[in-house]
């Protein structure tokens, strides 16, 4: 998804934490919400996995959430 620019470098790095079965589930929850992953999604994900938290609920959540405007979003 890289490759393709479907996805951020630095959001790809930290799902790339993931277990396989779960990056699977996240292209699904990706898919079924029609969004792509931030960074601070990304670490968010990562760190529910690492304490055996992550479900396909979860991430259907966390990816249909709206996006913070970051800084270079900002236009004067």
């Amino acid at each position: 998804m890289v490759d393709e620019k479907k996805i951020a470098l630095n959001p790809a790095y930290e799902l790339s934490f993931l277990k396989k079965e779960e990056q699977v589930d996240l292209l699904d929850a990706m898919n079924s919400e029609q969004a792509t992953s931030s960074l601070s999604q990304a670490q968010r994900l990562k760190k529910y996995s690492q304490e055996g938290h992550l479900t396909l609920d979860m991430m259907r959540v966390i990816m249909g959430e709206e996006k913070r405007s970051g800084p270079s979003d900002i236009y004067l």
